[in-house]
């Protein structure tokens, strides 16, 4: 089993598909370093709410998707994480057919809790959203 770091890196190069939850959100990886990562995403229709708009839950996807990627580039072989909150203030709507900049930050490791910090923004900078969240660090379940 690789490193986080080192399956985000082989996902970076294509060496392993995408998660089907990245699919879903239309998004790409673009950097990986350790404690860090760049996600976008484009929303399109799938991703409206009733009123026309782009689904608050577009953004919460890509900041959770962001914050708990960067905390996996952290984890040694046999370390896994999953997300304990996830705090969203969302500042401005993700416009419809463009591109947005998700990334994500690790504030603080730990090796039992990650805290971690993210912002999804328009390809110009603007602030979109900002999300902070904790992520519990636990082993990896033994193979049967």
């Amino acid at each position: 089993m690789p490193s986080g770091k080192e399956l985000m890196e082989m996902m970076h190069r294509g060496e392993m598909p995408p998660p089907a939850m990245g699919v879903l959100m239309n998004m790409d990886l673009h950097e990986v370093e350790e404690g860090r990562v760049l996600f976008s995403g484009i929303a399109d229709d799938r991703h409206l709410n009733p009123m026309g708009g782009v689904h608050g839950g577009y953004s919460a996807t890509l900041l959770d998707s962001a914050c708990g990627s960067a905390v996996l580039t952290t984890l040694p072989e046999g370390k896994l994480y999953t997300t304990i909150d996830l705090a969203l203030k969302i500042m401005r709507p993700v416009p419809t057919g463009q591109r947005v900049l998700c990334e994500g930050k690790v504030q603080r490791p730990g090796r039992t809790v990650a805290f971690v910090e993210g912002w999804l923004r328009t390809e110009n900078g603007r602030l979109l959203a900002h999300a902070t969240s904790s992520c519990a660090v636990f082993d990896a379940p033994m193979p049967r």
